[in-house]
């Protein structure tokens, strides 16, 4: 469920502690960007956010199979908005699998009391190729 967080920043979407993201790209892209918010400044230690990029090809035999593009792993600190650019090349009609994952999540409850439960990580607002 995406979350309006007004005029200034629109909508983003939670993610959790692990999540994928697959894109379809019709044009060639040379780099990836991803904004997000770390999440809420309670959580007082940096973490790590590793993005392992999968290529989906199909294999003589036609089956499909990923293979790995690159790895990259970054450190972010709470209560920060962070805009990141991922060098990459990938020709139209590829598909791509993002792997993410960090090393902590938080649950809103524990954090500010207001009954949320979910195991949140951070808040996505774009996650995208450019040409």
């Amino acid at each position: 469920d995406l979350e309006d967080w007004g005029r200034e920043i629109g909508k983003i979407r939670w993610t959790e502690k692990r999540f994928d993201v697959w894109l379809i790209f019709r044009k060639h892209i040379c780099e990836i960007v991803i904004e997000f918010y770390s999440g809420p400044k309670e959580i007082v230690y940096e973490q790590k956010l590793k993005i392992i990029c999968k290529r989906l090809i199909e294999t003589d035999e036609q089956q499909l199979e990923q293979q790995d593009i690159s790895i990259k792993s970054y450190s972010i600190l709470p209560d920060t908005w962070y805009k990141l650019n991922i060098p990459i090349s990938v020709q139209s009609s590829e598909v791509i699998k993002f792997e993410c994952e960090l090393d902590y999540d938080f649950i809103p409850e524990y954090l500010i009391r207001n009954r949320d439960h979910r195991s949140l990580s951070i808040a996505l607002k774009y996650f995208g190729g450019i040409s």
